[in-house]
């Protein structure tokens, strides 16, 4: 489903520290009056791997995750999206086809705002250039530690770190312990770089040793200091 935008402003605004905030009111209107609004269901692409970039998407409902298709055709998740954060913009700034997949986690909504105007407003804006720049920079920060923790450490270190992540991108319900989102025991194993079987596993012995509860795909984490501390020491 697709539909033009109207002013989302309001977005930008959302969050002083987001990108947008350095943009003037005019080069907002700008890229709304080239921006398209999609509504992906629950389990639909937005992109996939090899696909060029049709603009830069910008998530404002919902939850994405980013994966890659590794040896065996497992499916690897590199990086999960809350609202207000893009998706997949690496693509677009290097003019390279996507090297992952995004697909809808739950029913969400991005914009898609235009190359062209994007385009013009980086080359007359440099102090949005430069806040690019720096989110790029960031995550590739998190993709090298988060590529440490995944290859050198154990298995319950890395699902206590998936956990603790989950809750730092997505936080709490009202409960303060409930995890906002739930993730299938597939997708918390593609996060974790691990098998489904050793993901259930594991997440068994964390509730046999009263470190979280699981309600279905809800999980209940009842102690967060237990769980860094393994995540720490992997």
């Amino acid at each position: 489903m697709k539909q033009k935008p109207g002013n989302y402003s309001f977005y930008y605004n959302n969050e002083t520290e987001s990108i947008f905030s350095v943009l003037t009111e005019k080069e907002k209107a700008i890229l709304d009056s080239g921006a398209v609004v999609k509504s992906i269901k629950k389990g639909g692409l937005i992109f996939k791997e090899g696909d060029d970039p049709s603009g830069l998407v910008f998530l404002i409902k919902g939850s994405v995750k980013l994966f890659k298709i590794g040896v065996g055709e497992r499916p690897q998740i590199v990086r999960l999206v809350k609202p207000l954060n893009f998706v997949g913009y690496k693509a677009l700034f290097a003019e390279r086809p996507h090297t992952t997949s995004a697909e809808a986690i739950e029913n969400s909504e991005i914009i898609i705002y235009s190359k062209t105007d994007l385009s013009r407003i980086l080359s007359e804006n440099p102090a949005f250039s430069r806040e690019i720049i720096k989110a790029l920079a960031t995550e590739l920060g998190f993709n090298y530690n988060r590529l440490i923790n995944l290859t050198q450490k154990h298995i319950r270190g890395r699902l206590a770190e998936t956990l603790l992540l989950i809750r730092d991108i997505y936080g709490f319900e009202a409960d303060g312990q409930s995890l906002k989102a739930n993730f299938t025991r597939e997708n918390l194993a593609h996060f974790s770089n691990m098998t489904t079987p050793n993901a259930i596993r594991t997440l068994k012995n964390f509730t046999d040793e009263k470190l979280i509860k699981t309600e279905g795909k809800r999980i209940v984490l009842l102690n967060v200091s237990a769980l860094e501390k393994i995540s720490e020491i992997g």
